[in-house]
């Protein structure tokens, strides 16, 4: 898919947030100046939740945006979820309202050619023009409600690129001496493979048998600790777990794929050893190191690339949020909702 029709296909894909999704990724956090709530009208679309620069924020703007927000995530919020989705919805709102204003004063709104140019882009990658209305109407859109988004977004990015991330440049050697600086972000995976003994416990058994599976499970973690025993054949005679047939061997498996529990106690062995009794939602487990592998440092050569893109987003991010923090002293910034 080409970088245009992904450019469209993001605006629709965020309901015309534009560039929502980028600030809330960098984590930008705006202050808000609360108003007196009494100055606000008490319910109705038309009501003001915030003003930017004397332009208004109505509550049906925001409603309207957070419920395409629910339809595009398929979520179900609780009263509660809402309220925090509406105010986070409303700061990412003004924070685009904020950098549209200035993309407008800097006059780098797309002419119409070129916002058309690009939804025939995103047609042809769809199909058809009919696609790309059913594609809308999904979303309760139409072309011209794509249309004027899409060219605010392009407006967005444009003045994002000349005003505020031109001047970053990474070079070489900033990225080698990040990677000197901090060598294990920049390793192979860590895996182990292990083999476990497991004594089921059903989540409803009570209190004194629990325990007699726990006695008995910390019996056969001491004998599998004696010299000479072969865990394998002690997890065929005693497990219960579906590979106890293969000596309850596992494949290779990295730190957050497992229970945690489990994985915790698995990383903490060495080869050979075999752990204390380790509980889970399953039951009670013993594990065995069999081998592992991984978490060598990658040399920089194949790294480089990485290393500068994201040493590249942390200096965008700091750009913008430090942007930001200006934009908000120059225009005023109200926010009734609460």
């Amino acid at each position: 898919m080409t970088l245009r029709c992904c450019a469209a296909l993001f605006v629709c894909a965020v309901i015309l947030a534009g560039m929502f999704d980028v600030l809330d990724q960098l984590g930008l956090q705006m202050p808000m100046q609360l108003a007196n709530a009494d100055t606000v009208a008490r319910d109705g679309a038309n009501q003001i939740v915030a003003e930017v620069h004397g332009r208004s924020i109505t509550k049906g703007e925001l409603e309207q945006e957070v419920e395409r927000h629910l339809a595009e995530t398929l979520s179900h919020f609780s009263g509660e979820e809402k309220h925090a989705l509406r105010k986070r919805m409303l700061e990412l709102m003004i924070k685009r309202r904020l950098l549209l204003e200035e993309a407008v004063a800097a006059g780098l709104m797309p002419e119409n050619r070129e916002v058309e140019s690009l939804l025939l882009d995103l047609e042809k990658e769809l199909g058809s023009a009919e696609s790309l209305q059913r594609e809308l109407a999904k979303h309760s859109l139409d072309r011209t409600v794509l249309a004027g988004g899409v060219r605010e977004d392009m407006a967005i990015n444009a003045y994002l690129e000349q005003k505020v991330f031109k001047k970053i440049s990474i070079s070489q050697e900033d990225a080698r001496r990040a990677w000197q600086q901090a060598p294990q972000k920049f390793t192979t995976p860590e895996e182990v493979r292990v083999r476990h003994l497991l004594l089921k416990v059903p989540s409803n058994a009570e209190a004194d048998y629990i325990e007699e599976r726990r006695q008995q499970a910390m019996r056969l973690a001491s004998v599998a600790r004696e010299p000479g025993v072969d865990f394998a054949t002690l997890v065929r005679r005693y497990s219960e777990a579906p590979n106890a047939g293969k000596g309850g061997e596992l494949a290779f498996f990295t730190k957050n794929q497992l229970d945690a529990a489990f994985s915790q106690a698995a990383f903490a062995l060495q080869p050979g050893e075999s752990s204390d009794v380790v509980r889970t939602t399953h039951g009670f487990h013993i594990i065995k190191m069999e081998e592992r592998r991984g978490g060598a440092v990658l040399p920089f050569e194949e790294v480089q690339d990485t290393v500068m893109e994201q040493l590249r987003h942390l200096e965008r991010e700091r750009a913008l949020q430090s942007h930001l923090r200006s934009l908000r002293r120059k225009h005023k910034v109200i926010v009734y909702y609460q």
